[in-house]
């Protein structure tokens, strides 16, 4: 008998504890989930106005700072480091003198720091004494040219392994921390007086979609600004397609077969980062270039595609015969020039209405045919206006030189 109320009693403390427990879970579910409505809310307030930003590669100063009038920032690219974490003296070193001079004193001046080769940023991300270096060079460099801010470019093309990741997130608070003097833990708890300059990042627009060593919520923590770059979503390398797409569509037909579609898009990656990320403090950049591909009897890449700037596409296909849906393309006068010399009947020029961007189907000299996919002024600004209503006011665009 006395084991028979024992148990009555277990089971009865049991029964208690799990109405307990699952009026908990289900109060701090409904936290959750109205936290999350919260800032769903947050990230869908409009914008009225943008601010624009512009790339400026070291190999390509303006002549004059009128030349960038139209731009709010204006971001030099950039120095590099070596192995060791000091910076090399080549042109990008020493054309800092070139871009001050050719900007204006009311207009933002951002730094970047160039880590594109795997094999340079690894060492440099395994070696403490690299990374003080590095930042120390960067620092002094950003104060000496009388820069606002610091961009770290580092564009990690390996594996990501947890220990990657790690490395990158710590480099990047160090770098943070030396920006800021140590003086506050993270960059949305620093007082305006401690601010020097500004420290920022660039960012994969695809980092959500592909495999990436990279811990978005633990940088955004040390980061006052995020570069996305949307481009490049279809690789030089790889099968032809747009820049970045901007909605998704079926990759089959209901019948099961292959269609042009896209599982990834650039609204999805607007809701990806949003997540994570405040709008002010996101720049969503273009590439103002395309891909051209030669394609060989199966319709597929005979070699890496070519990347043609945006102004020498506008200037170099007027003799095509263009096929768009009237209302996508406002300035059809714009496209002068001509392809590879071949005529209308072998040059069509089109728009993706799924992608908004533009491409180029043709027969080269040779009896070649090619595809060319690109970004203009007509698919960013269909991006730019989603942006908005997004709530996202800051675009810049990859590169001077392309388009203007």
């Amino acid at each position: 008998m006395k084991w028979v109320v024992i148990t009555i009693l277990l089971l009865v403390i049991a029964a208690f504890w799990n109405v307990f427990s699952s009026s908990e879970n289900s109060e701090v579910s409904q936290s959750d989930s109205n936290q999350k409505e919260e800032r769903t809310h947050q990230f869908t307030e409009s914008v009225n106005t943008t601010s624009s930003s512009i790339f400026i590669p070291y190999w390509k100063i303006p002549q004059s700072s009128d030349d960038l009038s139209e731009y709010d920032r204006l971001i030099y690219f950039g120095v590099a480091p070596d192995s060791s974490g000091i910076m090399i003296q080549d042109s990008g070193f020493k054309n800092i003198d070139s871009f001050v001079e050719s900007t204006k004193e009311n207009q933002e001046k951002i730094l970047t720091i160039r880590m594109l080769d795997d094999e340079v940023s690894l060492s440099i991300l395994d070696d403490t004494q690299a990374q003080k270096r590095l930042i120390a060079e960067s620092i002094d460099l950003a104060q000496e040219y009388q820069f606002d801010g610091i961009v770290l470019d580092l564009e990690l093309g390996v594996i990501p392994f947890e220990d990657v990741e790690t490395s990158v997130t710590n480099f990047v608070e160090r770098f943070s921390d030396a920006v800021y003097d140590g003086s506050v833990p993270t960059s949305r708890d620093r007082p305006d007086n401690t601010r020097t300059m500004t420290f920022s990042m660039t960012m994969y627009g695809d980092v959500f979609y592909r495999a990436r060593p990279y811990d978005l919520a633990a940088l955004s923590d040390h980061l006052d600004h995020i570069y996305i770059m949307a481009y490049d979503f279809h690789k030089s390398r790889g099968e032809p397609g747009p820049n970045f797409p901007y909605e998704e569509a079926p990759l089959l037909t209901k019948e099961g077969n292959q269609r042009g579609g896209y599982d990834y898009s650039f609204q999805k990656m607007i809701a990806d980062f949003s997540s994570y990320i405040d709008p002010e403090q996101i720049t969503i950049v273009f590439g103002m270039y395309g891909y051209d591909w030669t394609l060989g009897k199966q319709g597929l890449p005979l070699k890496s595609a070519k990347a043609i700037p945006l102004n020498e596409i506008e200037t170099g296909y007027s003799d095509c015969r263009i096929s768009v849906i009237p209302d996508l393309i406002r300035n059809p006068e714009k496209v002068t020039g001509s392809p590879i010399g071949v005529g209308d009947d072998k040059c069509v020029i089109s728009i993706d209405t799924t992608s908004k961007e533009k491409k180029i189907k043709y027969v080269d000299q040779e009896g070649y045919d090619h595809i060319l996919w690109y970004e203009d002024e007509e698919s960013s600004n269909v991006k730019i206006d989603y942006l908005m209503e997004q709530g996202i006011g800051s675009v810049g665009y990859w590169v001077w030189g392309y388009f203007d």
